[in-house]
């Protein structure tokens, strides 16, 4: 049977090329240093719109299910949430809620949360 020598400099070398490298690469050219987290960085979309309305009724209001401060002028009570179907994203909201003990910022929490 054949001895397999197992040389541990081309293993640390391959490592660094697989894993160090191509971050840094990436970095470069797309200049990661430039990208402002307070915008939206993807496509402005109605799903966009509808997760940073929910993250800012989390921010606000401390959950997702009622919001008071939506705007229509004919409700007297706070807007609820409780039929639009978002029960099956309780982790999500979760750590959302996370996030926003650290920053108020709706677009930023998007993006750190989206990335």
């Amino acid at each position: 049977m054949p001895k397999f020598i197992i040389d541990k400099k081309n293993d640390i070398c391959s490592l660094i090329c697989a894993f160090i490298f191509p971050p840094i690469i990436f970095a470069i050219l797309f200049q990661i240093w430039n990208i402002d987290l307070r915008q939206i960085l993807f496509e402005k979309n109605e799903d966009v719109l509808s997760i940073t309305f929910a993250i800012k009724t989390i921010i606000h209001s401390g959950w997702y299910f009622s919001n008071d401060m939506v705007g229509f002028p004919h409700l007297k009570e706070p807007f609820y949430l409780h039929d639009f179907p978002v029960h099956s994203d309780f982790l999500n909201f979760t750590i959302v809620k996370f996030f926003s003990y650290f920053s108020s910022d709706p677009f930023l929490i998007l993006n750190l949360f989206s990335s």
